[in-house]
């Protein structure tokens, strides 16, 4: 019997289908009997438990179900908006799963098996506590902290060693007293889990764990034998790799994606994208056009600096905003960042959102200042440099 916990917060109630797509392809590729653990909060709707469970006992497989209560730390975590609060259930693994269950294989919902996982189940953790791929996060601050780089591991696969845990920590106060200590820290739970566990993880191979994105990347073609993850990633529907064409097979085959029509959900993403290429431009022409431009977000200047290729700010004022304070006077490339009320002295100037994380609610302040979208301001940096609009068109169309 293997172990596979899952961790799922479904606020949208479109993020499921993920899930299951990463349970049903590990179900098709092992032979032995799969017994699946599901952490959740109050978004698992009924509907969704009642497409595991028949997709579940299908395959013949089982499921238990583990109702979660946020913890109030968790809440104050600079970033937890950015990532999905679904994965700090992970840190709850070793207190709610049943002390005879000594060994668990855990899960992140974006990623597709197409391996035997028997292959990683059966692993020797030899004197190690946690097994993972390692992480390509070199300017961590966890680092100055004493974490070793060369051992702290991606939290998207993991084998937990649940016995030997037990024994030697209180894993679940010991992370949380961490984040409470750290509430910036970079990577939340990832972050609990390698300094509370520093020393005690094991590095595997990256086929356990390869990521899409790097794939991508560098053109690279990675088949059989493998996990992939969609980590800052997610499944393309055009210019499709192998191993998008084998999560949208696996996802038809779920209680969630029956009936789609791949091939009209393709047609459906390259007209959006044509019309996107199209309003870049027209955005672009416009951002041209004004004398003032306001770029909204401090930290990440990427989007800034790809926009100054295209656009001449010679002759323009420009300034940067940001809610941080803390970098109000700060200058980036010579502008200065100015206080968020600078943006509403700015008539006739143009926002361009680098901070797209936060678009939806910078969105709703610049609207109730009288800011019309793509009029006036757009997350133009999102639009151009990055296909994350492929996904919100994936959970509207499935």
């Amino acid at each position: 019997m293997i172990n596979i916990c899952f961790a799922l917060h479904d606020e949208k109630g479109t993020y499921a289908k993920y899930t299951a797509v990463a349970m049903l392809s590990a179900f098709l590729c092992t032979e032995e009997k799969v017994r699946v653990f599901l952490l959740h909060d109050e978004t698992l709707s009924n509907e969704s438990k009642h497409r595991f469970d028949s997709m579940i006992s299908k395959y013949g497989h089982s499921i238990e179900y583990f109702s979660i209560d946020v913890v109030d730390e968790w809440k104050k975590l600079k970033n937890i908006n950015t990532f999905t609060v679904g994965t700090m259930f992970r840190l709850l693994i070793p207190k709610v799963l049943s002390s005879d269950i000594d060994k668990v294989l855990y899960l992140d919902s974006d990623i597709v098996v197409d391996m035997d996982i028997s292959e990683l189940w059966n692993m020797n953790f030899g004197n190690k506590l946690i097994l993972g791929r390692k992480e390509l996060h070199y300017d961590n601050p966890i680092f100055e902290q004493g974490v070793d780089e060369d051992t702290y591991i991606n939290a998207g696969v993991l084998l937990f060693n649940l016995e030997g845990i037990r024994r030697k920590y209180d894993f679940f106060n010991e992370t949380t007293a961490y984040l409470k200590a750290h509430p910036d820290c970079m990577w939340n739970d990832e972050d609990a889990i390698n300094y509370v566990l520093d020393g005690q993880q094991g590095v595997i191979e990256n086929r356990f764990n390869s990521y899409t994105s790097k794939l991508r990347e560098k053109n690279e073609k990675e088949f059989g034998s493998c996990i992939y993850h969609f980590a800052g990633d997610f499944p393309h529907l055009i210019n499709m790799e192998y191993y998008d064409i084998l999560y949208f097979d696996i996802l038809k085959e779920t209680p969630f994606g029956k009936g789609i029509k791949i091939k009209e959900l393709a047609d459906g993403a390259r007209e959006k994208e044509r019309k996107k290429r199209q309003l870049v431009d027209d955005i672009l022409e416009k951002v041209k056009s004004v004398s003032n431009i306001v770029f909204w977000g401090a930290k990440i200047t990427s989007g800034y600096k790809e926009v100054k290729n295209i656009v001449d700010f010679s002759d323009k004022e420009v300034c940067f905003v940001d809610s941080n304070e803390e970098l109000t006077g700060t200058r980036i490339d010579g502008y200065c960042v100015c206080d968020l009320n600078y943006k509403m002295l700015c008539k006739d100037a143009y926002v361009v959102v680098l901070a797209y994380n936060h678009y939806e609610e910078i969105s709703k302040v610049l609207k109730h200042n009288g800011f019309v979208e793509y009029k006036d301001y757009a997350c133009v940096t999102e639009m151009i440099y990055s296909d994350n609009w492929m996904k919100d068109y994936l959970d509207k169309v499935i």
